[in-house]
């Protein structure tokens, strides 16, 4: 059959099957085959083959080797069946190690849709559940909004592992752009956020060996996801999976297959050779071809064997070439004409997909961030990496950047041929900068006398009227001197910023950003730094849109004129990822911090500031995303170049001091970053006294020392932090709202519940003005005023403000970050308080959230355990509660003082137990204990002191 029209014929409907669910192929091939019994049993094997090819272990290789067309259709019907938390709805893909289905959660705590993964009955062989498990854990590695999340995992009542996977709602990459009729740069865009979701999974040592058009969704939201990491590989750090290829000598595996798709697979996947980054990067080429061409970079082959001589010795040929078999269809499905869809795929787009497709993986882009770097430099109209860097090609690349400002300059050369004109412009420009000159000088003396003894009032001028003086005469002097005139404004604007002046400053970039504008024929780099700038003050007003408007517009300027790997350039896009995450859109923020420490990281030849900023801002957000392992590291590292560049007493060291304090306190490192905080306070108290950076750092202390019940030492600082932002902030700045939470929960912690409410109310009015939808803030300003409300006893109000924060945390972050288990530890506590059913469901889910997130010994987690834990004893299992009261009371002995409230509950709830178990003699200690610190902190009418004195005394009244 190989080299026939019968085999094209079978490769077709082979390849059209592979385009269904395997529960289809039986009936797709009765109607495709036309009675053909022959054909139809070749296709047979050949799907077998193919699902062979992602087995990796003997024993169902052995099974798919003996089935025919008629034992294709393979399980049956799980709907409506629980797994976990979740009833199955339908079954929506299957292979040969697993099947998934779409569930529904099931528990009555929430609504959500998700993707189960199961290994199929009768296949869990050793091998089987390494791979499976392998899958697993590797997705657990990967936080990316560009991969599908791993939310759960666990085992069916067969014992049958699985795990739960976000949901995506949408179509493959290159169904949902042919729908939409997609033109060639929103393919691109698209592709750049699939290269960057790849380059992720990389930093993370794992290659995921199987990237096609089908493995990668678009989003109803646009978004693109990549899926299916069930052959992906480890790096490093994982011994192999049983019958998969080791090594450059493996050649076939132990059991004969090799890990590919046939269709997509690089050169190395079939030679056996070892799979790097490389190999991806392959994928990534031919899913760029495909995308914009509509075929497939190997060619079709008559014979198994052609196919593999066409991948090993054939080079594809140019994409643009391969658009044309199919030209208008290709066309129509880009809204372009043919024309233009053949002048738009040839040069750099052939040139790139050759690169990326490279027979040799040393020849091929050395990451994926590259190749989605040399993408965005085609976009930008910049040259691209991937050429010969000929003089011609930058001249013309060079030229269709700047036709206005090329023509013009040639028609400067014609002019300034002529010799007597050439006299007359020079002679003229000299007469300028004299008078410029002269201008600058007499407004500096001006400036100067009002310090002058013999003419003003004896008075002592402070830096502030200087500056405000300065400030009018530039607005008002420098007539005609429109550029120089910019300068200055620039100039005392930056001075106001430092000094926290932000209004002021603020004024002047936009003053000085209008005269730019007036005189400049094109944006350049003056206009770019004058954005910058403005974006700056802007974010520090907690303008955030606004902020981020005018960073886009700032790096879009560098971008053309300094190319994507300028430090300048990478600057802006460290802050615009900045912007975007005050917003709160980190799935905006993430590309652009991981683009900027890429590019800053290759172009670094001393220690350098734009280096630790971007640092910074990664570690921040991985901080808000509950990745506090991954943010230390980098803010580590900002901290050490920020010690190089400024020495021992500046401000920026004291951000990353604050940062790095903040984040060790989350960890649970106490000791170790409250050091960095007083270090952070002494430089702010020295170098920027009453400024708002100085109440971000007292606040963050303050946090620190009320995380250890040290709430006497707490308080002044947060109330500190608060008179600086009403006295320098907006009175709606979003930083104020988060003083006034943070000293709403000191007030609810030591009985002041009034004040309390009150604070949290305007810290919720405050934020809901900045961010009118789901935002981080929002969603701590509900979940903290409905716990203040739980704690007055208005259990309604709270319960509805509760769930609302609790909705919002999962929308916003997914069901495994560490704010999700707050908001779950805070709902179970009302419940439990009503003794409602969903506490002791809240409680594990929150427990189990914080010994994944957090290290262990962490105070969060024992939260808790004391409230699963006290559940528990009042519902009559003293037996399982003792172990996580015990547990709790030892997180808490070491985390809080000795006379600390948290350590007084955990002792009262402890020694109830033992009494319930009858251990009286280890009991009474504990409830006298912990009745007295309760006592100390709260007085005698708070509900937790009441709590314990009840227990004690049913414990006396029984004879302790």
């Amino acid at each position: 059959m190989n080299g026939s029209p019968q085999f094209d014929r079978l490769l077709e409907i082979f390849e059209a099957a592979l385009d269904r669910p395997p529960e289809q192929w039986t009936a797709f091939l009765e109607s495709r085959c036309d009675g053909d019994s022959a054909l139809r049993h070749e296709v047979a094997r050949m799907l077998a083959r193919h699902r062979q090819a992602f087995a990796f272990f003997d024993d169902l290789g052995a099974d798919l080797r003996r089935a025919g067309p008629e034992e294709l259709d393979l399980g049956q019907s799980v709907e409506g069946r629980r797994i976990g938390s979740y009833r199955v709805v339908r079954e929506i893909g299957r292979g040969g190690m697993g099947a998934v289905y779409l569930a529904e959660r099931d528990d009555g705590q929430f609504q959500q849709q998700v993707a189960i993964k199961v290994i199929r009955p009768g296949r869990q062989s050793e091998a089987v559940l390494r791979r499976f498990l392998a899958e697993r854990r590797i997705l657990s590695q990967l936080n990316h909004p560009g991969i599908a999340r791993l939310l759960d995992g666990g085992a069916t009542q067969e014992g049958l592992p699985y795990f739960v996977l976000e949901y995506v709602d949408g179509l493959p990459l290159l169904d949902d752009c042919d729908r939409q009729c997609l033109p060639v740069k929103e393919r691109l865009r698209l592709f750049i956020s699939v290269a960057a979701a790849v380059e992720h999974a990389h930093r993370n040592l794992v290659v995921h060996r199987d990237l096609k058009p089908g493995n990668i969704l678009v989003s109803s939201q646009g978004e693109i996801k990549l899926l299916d990491f069930g052959i992906a590989k480890p790096l490093a750090g994982e011994r192999p999976i049983a019958g998969e290829d080791t090594g450059a000598d493996a050649g076939d595996t132990l059991t004969g297959h090799r890990v590919l798709t046939p269709q997509y697979a690089a050169p190395e996947q079939w030679l056996g050779k070892p799979v790097t980054t490389a190999t991806d990067v392959y994928g990534l080429g031919g899913v760029l071809y495909e995308l914009l061409s509509g075929e497939r970079p190997v060619p079709k082959a008559g014979s198994w064997e052609d196919l593999e001589r066409a991948v090993l010795h054939q080079d594809p040929e140019p994409v643009s070439t391969a658009a044309r078999r199919s030209i208008e269809q290709n066309a129509k499905r880009r809204g372009v004409s043919p024309t233009t869809l053949c002048r738009l795929l040839s040069g750099d787009l052939d040139t790139i997909c050759a690169k990326a497709l490279h027979k040799d993986p040393d020849r091929r882009y050395s990451s994926a961030a590259d190749l989605g770097d040399d993408i965005r430099r085609h976009l930008d109209g910049l040259p691209v990496l991937a050429r010969p860097d000929s003089r011609g090609y930058r001249a013309r690349k060079f030229v269709s950047r700047h036709k206005w400002g090329v023509a013009t300059a040639v028609a400067a050369v014609l002019a300034a041929a002529v010799f007597s004109s050439a006299l007359a412009i020079q002679s003229v420009r000299l007469t300028a900068e004299r008078d410029k000159a002269r201008q600058v000088s007499e407004l500096f003396v001006d400036l100067f006398t009002v310090s002058d003894p013999d003419l003003g009032t004896g008075a002592q001028i402070t830096a502030r009227e200087f500056l405000d003086r300065g400030a009018a005469k530039i607005q008002t002097g420098l007539a005609g001197q429109p550029d120089i005139k910019a300068g200055l404004m620039d100039v005392m604007a930056r001075v106001y910023h430092k000094l926290g002046l932000y209004p002021p400053a603020r004024r002047l970039y936009e003053s000085s950003l209008a005269l730019r504008r007036s005189v400049a024929t094109s944006p350049g780099l003056d206009l770019a730094a004058n954005l910058h700038r403005l974006g700056l003050v802007l974010h520090d007003q907690g303008n955030y849109n606004e902020s981020a408007r005018r960073f886009q517009e700032a790096l879009d300027v560098r971008r053309r004129v300094l190319g994507l790997a300028h430090p300048d350039t990478a600057a802006t896009q460290t802050y615009l990822g900045l912007a975007h995450f005050r917003k709160g859109d980190y799935d905006a923020a993430q590309p652009l911090f991981e683009g900027a420490v890429s590019v800053l990281r290759r172009a670094r030849t001393a220690p350098d500031p734009h280096l630790a900023d971007a640092l910074t801002g990664l570690a921040m957000l991985h901080y808000a995303q509950g990745r506090f392992a991954e943010a230390e590291p980098l803010l580590r590292e900002s901290l050490q170049l920020r010690r190089q560049l400024f020495g021992p007493s500046h401000q920026q060291l004291a951000d990353t001091l604050n940062n790095l304090a903040s984040v060790l306190s989350r960890m649970g490192k106490a000791s170790e970053s409250e050091p960095l905080q007083r270090e952070a306070i002494a430089i702010l108290r020295k170098v920027r006294p009453g400024h708002p950076k100085l109440a971000t750092a007292v606040n963050n202390l303050g946090l620190v020392l009320m995380a250890r019940g040290d709430f006497d030492r707490a308080e002044p600082l947060l109330r500190e932090g608060i008179s600086i932002r009403r006295d320098r902030l907006d009175g709606q700045h979003p930083d104020l709202a988060q003083s006034l939470n943070n000293l709403g929960v000191l007030l609810q912690n030591t009985g002041r519940l009034e004040e309390a409410e009150a604070a949290q109310r305007e810290a919720l009015r405050i934020v809901r003005k900045n961010f009118p939808g789901d935002h981080v803030a929002v969603m701590r300003g509900l979940g903290n005023l409905g716990s203040v409300l739980h704690s007055m006893r208005r259990s309604a109000q709270s319960e509805r403000l509760l769930a609302e924060s609790l909705a919002m945390s999962r929308r916003l972050f997914g069901d495994a970050h560490p704010l999700v288990a707050t908001n779950l530890n805070n709902l179970a506590s009302l419940l439990h308080d009503g003794k409602r059913p969903g506490a002791e469901t809240a409680y594990r889910e929150a427990l189990a959230i914080r010994r994944k997130a957090l290290p262990a010994g962490h105070p969060h987690i024992a939260y808790a355990l004391v409230g699963l834990g006290q559940w528990l004893l009042e519902n009559g299992d003293p037996m399982q509660a003792e172990p996580l009261l015990r547990e709790a009371l030892e997180i808490r002995r070491k985390t809080f003082s000795g006379g600390a409230a948290e350590i007084g509950e955990a002792e009262s709830a402890l020694g109830a137990c033992l009494f319930a178990l009858k251990r009286h003699a280890e009991a009474g200690p504990l409830l006298t204990s912990g009745l007295e610190k309760l006592r100390a902190r709260h007085g005698p009418g708070h509900r937790l002191t009441r709590k314990a004195a009840s227990r004690l005394a049913r414990a006396s009244a029984r004879n302790l």
